[in-house]
């Protein structure tokens, strides 16, 4: 008996070694709705029907009296990653679970920006923004807030934004299948 336990003793070392170095890595799992598994959360879309994620970094935070939501996250965990912000602001009274429109009435205000950031040996050259505005009649951007508890932001949104680019023109990206589910700091 005394062999057995010197002979398995270190390779039980050995495993528990390797166990406790292992990867713990949720980027790959989904939660029970199909969205990234992240314990800060996650923003998601389809931009112009490919799915994009922004699950590094995905929070939010209420200001200004709880009558300012803002919510972002990266694509990548670097900071010149592209990122997704969403803002909700309201003038009048706090910001509830409830849908929102972009042209509800003039005291809310709401907003999507999707920044690219163009860098060169890792330094930033630039950044391509692309903002909710008016274009037309392709000028709608929705947010529904489904659930404002246990310090989570948790909804869908979907809409258009745009970037004015002088050479080649107004750029629109048509966001779909909006989810997001963000912690609230």
């Amino acid at each position: 008996m005394k062999r057995i336990f010197s002979c398995s003793a270190p390779l039980i070392c050995l495993l528990l070694l390797f166990l406790s170095c292992a990867k713990n890595d949720n980027t790959s799992s989904v939660d029970g709705d199909g969205n990234p598994a992240n314990s800060n959360g996650f923003i998601s879309a389809k931009f112009n029907g490919k799915l994009k994620q922004f699950k590094f970094r995905a929070d939010g935070a209420f200001e200004d009296n709880n009558k300012l939501l803002g919510m972002n996250g990266f694509m990548e965990d670097n900071s010149l990653s592209p990122t997704l912000e969403i803002h909700i602001k309201k003038t009048e009274g706090k910001i509830t679970t409830g849908t929102y429109h972009l042209y509800d009435s003039p005291d809310i205000a709401i907003s999507a920006t999707y920044t690219i950031s163009r860098k060169e040996d890792g330094a930033l050259l630039s950044n391509t923004f692309y903002e909710t505005r008016d274009i037309g009649n392709k000028k709608d951007l929705i947010i529904n807030i489904k659930s404002l508890a246990n310090g989570r932001a948790k909804g869908t949104f979907n809409g258009v934004i745009t970037t004015d680019n002088e050479v080649k023109g107004d750029q629109v990206i048509t966001l779909t299948e909006g989810t997001f589910d963000v912690a609230l700091n």
